[in-house]
């Protein structure tokens, strides 16, 4: 565990520290982006899978290229001189099957410019630089921004961190894995192939690709942020169920923006949108502090009028003035 200097720094002291940490994780960053540069073929083609998931898997587009002319010449003479039904020929036969298994299928991606290429593969490595120095990057600026806080926020941010990055990675491997290759797919085979060929731009798949994991990641932090609201005394509980209605036709509100405009991915964003939902209801409830009492319209028992939201607001984050601020 790391120990916090309780002592109170100077302006430039603090300036120090902080130009310290920015530092040390950019060098990790610029680190990781090299090592990127030595996987870039493997990382693009990684990046490109749900492409060829939605328009090769699904037979949607055909054969990107044969097998080379000179092995199917080859195997060409070897049936002849084996002749029909010959052991030669049925090897000529399995192996040019294999040769057209292993070929890719469907449209590839193409570039428009001389330097989009490059752009796109510089894109990917600075992503996949960003995934894995990220965290000693975050971990950093924690260091700097944790000594000014008081040890329950720590506590809090500690709990609270894990979880957020944990959501954020399960947006993204669900957009990655299931709705964009499904949305993909949609997209592809809108027009019949016969009347409009497919010719999809590199810069554009990777632009939509990353919009989309980004967003779904952002999205899946719903949960969290409903319990940091209830936390915080900033909403009630009661107030996410009693608009339980209306979050319902956000969700689909949302599933019809950020997915393409089939009712499938539509419904594959709403759906999960709507568990994180009733998931951060389970949540707030969990999340209202002890003795605050769930508020009833009209008046008290004693003919008072009801206490106001202010008043019922727990006293969470709020500092204790008899303890000393930190530096």
């Amino acid at each position: 565990m790391v120990r916090f200097d309780s002592r109170r720094l100077t302006l430039g002291e603090h300036v120090e520290e902080l130009r310290g940490c920015l530092v040390r994780g950019l060098v990790a960053v610029v680190a990781a982006f090299l090592l990127a540069l030595c996987l870039q073929d493997p990382l693009m083609e990684v990046a490109c899978r749900p492409h060829f998931w939605a328009v090769g898997g699904f037979g949607a587009g055909t054969a990107a290229e044969g097998p080379d002319p000179e092995v199917v010449a080859s195997l060409e003479r070897a049936r002849e001189l084996g002749g029909k039904g010959s052991a030669a020929a049925a090897l000529a036969d399995a192996v040019e099957r294999m040769a057209r298994a292993g070929t890719p299928t469907g449209p590839r991606l193409v570039a428009l410019r001389y330097t989009e290429a490059f752009m796109a593969y510089m894109k990917v490595c600075v992503i996949a630089a960003l995934v894995v120095a990220g965290p000693f990057a975050l971990w950093q600026f924690w260091i700097f921004v944790a000594a000014g806080l008081y040890d329950r926020e720590r506590v809090w941010l500690r709990r609270v961190i894990p979880w957020s990055l944990g959501s954020f990675a399960a947006g993204v491997l669900f957009g990655y894995f299931v709705l964009i290759p499904i949305g993909l797919r949609y997209l592809a085979t809108y027009a019949p192939a016969d009347l409009v060929e497919s010719t999809i731009s590199l810069d554009a798949y990777l632009g939509f690709l990353l919009l989309l994991t980004v967003a779904l990641g952002a999205v899946f932090q719903l949960p969290l942020v409903m319990f940091a609201l209830i936390r915080s005394g900033l909403v009630e509980a009661r107030w996410f169920a009693e608009h339980r209605r209306h979050a319902l036709l956000a969700a689909v509100v949302v599933g019809a923006v950020l997915t393409p405009p089939d009712v499938v991915s539509q419904l594959l964003l709403a759906g999960p949108l709507i568990l994180l939902y009733e998931l951060g209801l389970i949540l707030a409830r969990l999340g209202t502090p002890a003795g605050a009492a769930a508020p009833d319209a009209g008046s008290t028992g004693d003919g008072s009028p009801p206490s106001s939201a202010a008043s019922r607001r727990p006293a969470v984050g709020r500092r204790n003035p008899t303890e000393e601020a930190p530096s």
